[in-house]
């Protein structure tokens, strides 16, 4: 599997399948638990709104009770189709990946609008021979430049 291939799958297909399974613990090893800390700028200011991957978590799950009532195969299809990896930048161990959400998909109430930009950071954990996410600025209005 290509570098590219690899973070790819962190960051869209392991990410899908434990969001539409509520399961936290099917990605929990795809962070760096001890270097982890994310931004939001989902209000229009950027905020310091995940200082450690629990809070993360914690959120990340409540968003996908959000989605529990969607037929899991609708839902992982859709996801899939709003998202994708638009630059992936790799220096060595690091690595710096853009990844789009622009899509509708299902929720119990009615469709929603997923328009989004973030922004992950990650490195290579050498002797597993794995990408780690150790953060990302996220949610971003899907107008922000992504050359």
């Amino acid at each position: 599997m290509t570098v590219d291939d690899q973070i790819r799958d962190v960051l869209i297909t392991r990410d899908i399948d434990g969001f539409v399974a509520g399961d936290f613990e099917l990605v929990r090893s795809d962070f760096d638990e001890s270097q982890f800390t994310a931004y939001s700028g989902a209000d229009g200011s950027m905020r310091l709104t995940y200082p450690d991957l629990e809070g993360y978590r914690a959120d990340w799950l409540a968003q996908a009770e959000t989605f529990r009532d969607v037929d899991p195969a609708v839902l992982t299809a859709q996801l899939h189709a709003v998202q994708r990896i638009a630059r992936l930048e790799v220096s060595g161990t690091q690595a710096l990946a853009t990844k789009i959400f622009d899509g509708e998909v299902d929720t119990p109430v009615g469709p929603t609008i997923l328009a989004w930009t973030t922004y992950y950071f990650l490195r290579a954990h050498e002797s597993e021979h794995r990408w780690l996410i150790t953060g990302f600025v996220g949610y971003l209005p899907s107008t922000w430049s992504t050359s």
